[in-house]
């Protein structure tokens, strides 16, 4: 989400809305806007129903891999840090993005922690 934040205005300009959906308890929706000065929608799923429906992982491998360290230091490089980790540290993110009429436009499912999907095919 930090990697879109500076893209808003550009992604509102092509007619989309950026929601992100996570998976900690909502009393943390709050916080998240907050650190990340989102003014966007923010939905919570601790079930998990959306991320399996989406196609996305849940893996202990995906969390403790090397490239981890990597990760971590670029995201540390752009300014940004962990904090403590709410809902589950296991399940892996993605992007989907989704036309109007339902159809899927894009789909980009993280192999391990840190994995983004490039910006630039997201606003493609």
């Amino acid at each position: 989400m930090a990697q879109l934040r500076p893209h808003l205005d550009e992604i509102q300009q092509l007619g989309a809305e950026l929601v992100v959906i996570g998976n900690g308890a909502p009393n943390f929706v709050q916080g998240f806007k907050d650190a990340l000065d989102y003014p966007g929608r923010v939905l919570t799923d601790p079930t998990l129903a959306s991320y399996q429906a989406a196609g996305f992982k849940r893996s202990l491998g995906g969390v403790l891999r090397p490239r981890m360290v990597a990760h971590a230091v670029r995201a540390l490089r752009a300014g940004q840090r962990q904090t403590a980790t709410q809902g589950d540290t296991l399940q892996l993110g993605g992007v989907l993005v989704v036309r109007r009429d339902g159809n899927l436009a894009y789909q980009f499912v993280s192999n391990e922690a840190g994995d983004h999907a490039p910006v630039d095919a997201i606003l493609d």
